[in-house]
């Protein structure tokens, strides 16, 4: 529900998310509000595309003031964690935080 707040825990550690907007079956959209440094005022959505034979998931993290290591960390976790959704969904076997590989310092 648009409004909510809520706290995602990763293990660089908490970001506090606050749900922008979320319509049933097509979007998601969050804005970062706390947490760490270079998330804050970032924007992380998820549009659905239902196709005759499979959904899309289209997920975008922007906003971020420069890019760097952490950012280019970030877009290798949160591959990671797309493919790992796929699995849950497909053969209901993810690999959510805390059980997730390890891919950086950061984790």
């Amino acid at each position: 529900m648009p409004g909510t707040i809520f706290h995602a825990r990763f293990a660089d550690g908490t970001s506090d998310l606050k749900v922008l907007e979320s319509t049933q079956d097509h979007r998601l959209r969050w804005k970062c509000i706390g947490g760490q440094k270079e998330w804050i005022d970032t924007e992380i959505s998820f549009d659905l595309a239902k196709g005759e034979r499979e959904t899309v998931v289209r997920f975008v993290h922007s906003g971020w003031r420069e890019p760097g290591e952490f950012m280019a960390h970030c877009n290798s976790k949160w591959g990671y964690f797309l493919l790992s959704l796929k699995s849950w969904v497909e053969d209901g076997r993810g690999t959510p935080y805390p059980e997730d590989r390890k891919v950086s310092l950061w984790g």
